[in-house]
């Protein structure tokens, strides 16, 4: 920390954010029929006044991959100089994660400034 200057301190991310998860239909199957498109589910929740968001995804023994996506968000962000900025975040395709039937995964995202 630098004298005189407050550490940095993310946005939370607004409430009612939409977050999505997107699965791909084929990881349900146990034996998918290769060439055949069996398209994607996408799962849909808001963000909470806690910054947080639950998402119940189909899953079973196999590997299914959740990739998350979101609704851009806008958010007052506090300069240096103490003036404040209206910014808008986006959360970049990065985010994702591998599950199982009976899995609880907690995972952190990070949304970035456009």
């Amino acid at each position: 920390t630098l004298s005189g200057i407050d550490p940095v301190s993310y946005e939370s991310v607004t409430t009612g954010t939409r977050i999505y998860a997107v699965i791909n239909s084929a990881d349900l199957l146990e034996f998918p029929s290769a060439g055949v498109n069996y398209g994607t589910i996408t799962i849909e929740t808001t963000v909470g006044a806690n910054g947080e968001f639950t998402l119940t995804v189909p899953a079973n023994s196999k590997t299914v991959r959740v990739t998350f996506y979101a609704d851009d968000f806008e958010a007052n962000q506090i300069q240096f100089d103490e003036s404040v900025e209206t910014k808008v975040f986006y959360l970049p395709d990065i985010f994702f994660e591998d599950v199982r039937d009976g899995v609880i995964r907690f995972t952190e995202v990070t949304f970035f400034e456009k």
